[in-house]
């Protein structure tokens, strides 16, 4: 008898654990499912700027200079698997937390611009200077670069 308690507590503990961990998986992933767009922009003053915008349907990318000969400018449609690669770089919380660097623009300076526009918020980043804040801002500028590139 005593066996059989703890083995139906057991069960009732981990189906409660496992219903919990699928629950914030699931919240992360339907934050990450109203994001609309995303753009990535980098500006170098007179020497140039680069942005790349990206919805469910489309790419495009606008560039001035030579400093962004590694992403042509593109107009095209956007792969369901591209625009997953792109929204699976983000995390929304995370986002949430991060915080602006001080604008060089007006200083000739390079400055790099991150705009992430959700069904209830939009986003705008400028020249995150922490590094922890800035990993996932990377990781989700070369998914959007190589995406761009890949449209030549």
């Amino acid at each position: 008898m005593f066996k059989k308690n703890k083995i139906l507590v057991g069960s009732i503990l981990l189906s409660f654990a496992m219903i919990s961990c699928t629950s914030s998986l699931q919240n992360n992933d339907s934050k990450n499912s109203n994001i609309q767009s995303v753009s990535y922009s980098k500006t170098l003053g007179r020497a140039g700027f680069l942005n790349i915008s990206a919805t469910k349907d489309s790419v495009i990318s606008t560039k001035f200079g030579s400093a962004f000969n590694d992403v042509p400018a593109v107009k095209e449609k956007m792969s369901s698997e591209d625009w997953k690669k792109i929204v699976s770089a983000i995390n929304v919380e995370d986002i949430e937390k991060t915080k602006n660097g001080e604008g060089r623009g007006y200083y000739d300076g390079p400055d790099e611009i991150f705009e992430i526009e959700t069904t209830e918020k939009k986003y705008r980043l400028l020249n995150v200077a922490d590094a922890t804040q800035y990993k996932q801002l990377e990781n989700l500028k070369e998914v959007i670069k190589k995406i761009a590139a890949s449209k030549k």
